[in-house]
């Protein structure tokens, strides 16, 4: 229950019910499991500081729902490989979805923030942040990216 909960969380933090968090408290795989995920993701802060340290440029921390928009790229990489032309106009489509997906989850304020610092931008995402549309370009496009 707990990794389907991780998995599935879109947002920056988890809002739960009392019963949900008793659960999981009386869990003793769930208490074991707790102190490791904060670890990890304290690790993670920390490698993504000294990433982002390295070079002067703006960091911004999406919310972990940029990961789902793997579905769509998969069925955007289906429609690239395949010689049919209906998949050629498919995959156009499946483009526009994903970077509309994007926009959604990083947010209007995000991509006020990105679009206002400009570049050189790194990114540390294993979603595909750099097509997020800014002004109707794909970030690749508009700005540098490290």
């Amino acid at each position: 229950m707990l990794f389907r909960r991780l998995q599935s969380q879109k947002g920056l933090h988890n809002e739960d019910t009392v019963e949900n968090i008793k659960a999981l408290q009386a869990s003793r795989e769930a208490q074991l499991l707790i102190p490791m995920r904060q670890t990890e993701l304290e690790t993670f802060t920390l490698g993504v500081g000294l990433h982002a340290a390295q070079t002067c440029a703006g960091v911004v921390r999406l919310s972990p729902g940029v990961n789902h928009v793997f579905p769509a790229l998969a069925a955007y990489a289906g429609s690239v490989r395949s010689e049919k032309f209906s998949s050629s106009l498919k995959a156009r489509r499946l483009f526009r979805k994903i970077q509309n997906d994007l926009s959604n989850v990083v947010g209007k304020e995000r991509l006020e923030f990105i679009d206002n610092v400009g570049g050189p931008i790194k990114i540390v995402s294993d979603a595909p942040i750099e097509w997020l549309p800014i002004r109707n370009l794909p970030l690749s496009l508009r700005y540098k990216l490290l």
